[in-house]
């Protein structure tokens, strides 16, 4: 064998020893540094868990204090509560609860909407605050449609003014 054929050879088994001995030790190193990254961010997660959970704690006591607010009561029914606030709504101002139909409920995309249709009657600036207040204030649910009818009364022989309201809510 000539010298050449030696060096060629030996140049070559020193860049493969080469090889296989970065890659073992890169490749622990690489696994060991993946792993420290993941408990980084465990740790991470466990440091906020205590601040998280006095956020949590607020955020309850806000929306349990706007439930009582507006006296919500998560025994009843959104149905019964939403007909609470509305009779409530009308003895305070001049208009008169006609009809308050059950709530038709569907699926859409996998999630629970149900709408409740009402009508009340009365002053048009009452029914408009009824439905600002029921939207806006209160937060019950969207305003689909509000639809004013002026009605004739044929016993009085008087016109009155009649609001039909349909509210969609999104259920849990």
């Amino acid at each position: 064998m000539s010298s050449k054929r030696k060096n060629i050879l030996l140049l070559i088994g020193f860049i493969l020893l080469l090889i296989i001995c970065f890659k073992i030790p890169f490749k622990q190193t690489m696994n060991a540094k993946k792993e420290y990254a993941e408990l980084v961010a465990q740790q991470n997660l466990f440091a906020n868990i205590p601040t998280k959970v006095a956020s949590l704690s607020k955020e309850n006591i806000y929306l349990d204090s706007i439930l009582n607010k507006y006296q919500f009561s998560a025994d009843k029914s959104f149905q019964s509560n939403l007909l609470e606030s509305i009779t409530e709504f009308s003895e305070n101002n001049n208009i008169d609860v006609v009809s308050f139909e059950e709530p038709h409920t569907y699926l859409k995309n996998g999630t629970s909407v149900s709408s409740f249709m009402f009508a009340v009657k009365g002053n048009f600036n009452d029914m408009l605050k009824l439905v600002y207040e029921i939207e806006q204030i209160k937060k019950l649910g969207n305003i689909l449609s509000v639809n004013f009818e002026k009605k004739k009364n044929y016993r009085t022989n008087k016109e009155f003014l009649q609001c039909k309201i349909l509210l969609q809510r999104i259920n849990n």
